[in-house]
Protein backbone atom coordinates (compact mmCIF):
# COMPACT_ATOMS: atom_id res chain seq x y z
CA UNK A 1 0.00 0.00 0.00
CA UNK A 2 1.40 3.42 -0.96
CA UNK A 3 0.03 6.05 1.41
CA UNK A 4 1.23 9.61 1.12
CA UNK A 5 2.37 10.82 4.51
CA UNK A 6 4.11 13.92 5.74
CA UNK A 7 7.84 13.32 6.00
CA UNK A 8 8.01 15.89 8.80
CA UNK A 9 5.19 14.18 10.74
CA UNK A 10 7.09 10.86 10.56
CA UNK A 11 10.31 12.54 11.75
CA UNK A 12 8.42 14.29 14.56
CA UNK A 13 6.95 10.92 15.59
CA UNK A 14 10.47 9.48 15.81
CA UNK A 15 11.62 12.47 17.84
CA UNK A 16 8.87 11.95 20.42
CA UNK A 17 9.93 10.56 23.76
CA UNK A 18 10.34 6.78 23.82
CA UNK A 19 9.83 4.68 26.93
CA UNK A 20 12.04 1.62 26.92
CA UNK A 21 11.24 -1.13 29.40
CA UNK A 22 12.50 -4.64 30.01
CA UNK A 23 15.91 -5.92 29.03
CA UNK A 24 16.19 -3.92 25.79
CA UNK A 25 19.49 -2.20 25.20
CA UNK A 26 18.37 1.44 25.24
CA UNK A 27 21.43 2.72 23.36
CA UNK A 28 20.95 0.20 20.55
CA UNK A 29 17.28 1.15 20.22
CA UNK A 30 18.06 4.86 20.13
CA UNK A 31 20.79 4.24 17.54
CA UNK A 32 18.27 2.42 15.37
CA UNK A 33 15.74 5.26 15.75
CA UNK A 34 18.41 7.77 14.64
CA UNK A 35 19.18 5.56 11.62
CA UNK A 36 15.50 5.36 10.66
CA UNK A 37 15.12 9.14 11.11
CA UNK A 38 18.14 9.75 8.86
CA UNK A 39 16.69 7.51 6.14
CA UNK A 40 13.29 9.23 6.36
CA UNK A 41 14.95 12.60 5.90
CA UNK A 42 16.62 11.32 2.71
CA UNK A 43 13.48 9.91 1.10
CA UNK A 44 12.33 11.63 -2.10
CA UNK A 45 9.12 13.58 -1.99
CA UNK A 46 5.95 11.66 -2.75
CA UNK A 47 4.36 14.69 -4.35
CA UNK A 48 3.38 13.92 -7.93
CA UNK A 49 5.48 15.40 -10.71
CA UNK A 50 3.62 17.94 -12.84
CA UNK A 51 4.41 18.11 -16.53
CA UNK A 52 2.92 18.96 -19.86
CA UNK A 53 2.90 17.59 -23.37
CA UNK A 54 5.05 19.67 -25.70
CA UNK A 55 4.16 19.41 -29.38
CA UNK A 56 7.44 19.25 -31.30
CA UNK A 57 6.13 18.73 -34.84
CA UNK A 58 5.46 15.85 -37.24
CA UNK A 59 2.79 14.42 -34.93
CA UNK A 60 5.33 14.07 -32.09
CA UNK A 61 4.87 15.07 -28.46
CA UNK A 62 7.46 15.22 -25.68
CA UNK A 63 6.94 14.87 -21.94
CA UNK A 64 8.32 18.00 -20.27
CA UNK A 65 9.49 15.96 -17.24
CA UNK A 66 11.35 12.99 -18.74
CA UNK A 67 11.81 14.05 -22.37
CA UNK A 68 10.44 10.81 -23.83
CA UNK A 69 8.92 11.28 -27.29
CA UNK A 70 5.58 9.82 -28.38
CA UNK A 71 3.74 9.86 -31.67
CA UNK A 72 0.13 11.05 -31.73
CA UNK A 73 -0.88 7.46 -32.49
CA UNK A 74 0.95 6.15 -29.41
CA UNK A 75 -0.64 8.75 -27.15
CA UNK A 76 -4.10 8.12 -28.58
CA UNK A 77 -3.74 4.43 -27.79
CA UNK A 78 -2.81 5.29 -24.18
CA UNK A 79 -5.52 7.80 -23.35
CA UNK A 80 -8.83 7.08 -21.68
CA UNK A 81 -11.44 8.25 -24.16
CA UNK A 82 -14.01 8.78 -21.39
CA UNK A 83 -11.90 11.18 -19.33
CA UNK A 84 -8.79 12.38 -21.21
CA UNK A 85 -9.33 15.35 -23.53
CA UNK A 86 -6.88 14.82 -26.38
CA UNK A 87 -3.73 13.54 -24.72
CA UNK A 88 -3.28 11.16 -21.76
CA UNK A 89 -3.42 12.71 -18.31
CA UNK A 90 -0.23 10.91 -17.22
CA UNK A 91 3.09 10.20 -18.92
CA UNK A 92 3.40 6.42 -19.36
CA UNK A 93 7.18 6.59 -18.82
CA UNK A 94 7.65 8.75 -15.71
CA UNK A 95 4.07 9.03 -14.40
CA UNK A 96 4.04 12.85 -14.46
CA UNK A 97 0.57 14.36 -14.03
CA UNK A 98 -0.22 16.23 -17.25
CA UNK A 99 -3.63 17.58 -16.17
CA UNK A 100 -2.41 21.00 -14.99
CA UNK A 101 -3.12 22.80 -18.22
CA UNK A 102 -4.60 22.22 -21.64
CA UNK A 103 -1.87 20.61 -23.70
CA UNK A 104 -1.52 20.05 -27.38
Amino acid sequence: MNDLISRQAAIDALNSELTITGRTNAEAVMGYVRLVKDRLERLPSAEPKKGKWNFIGDNMFECSMCGVLYTTEQLNSLRNYDTDHYLPWFCPHCGADMRGEQNG
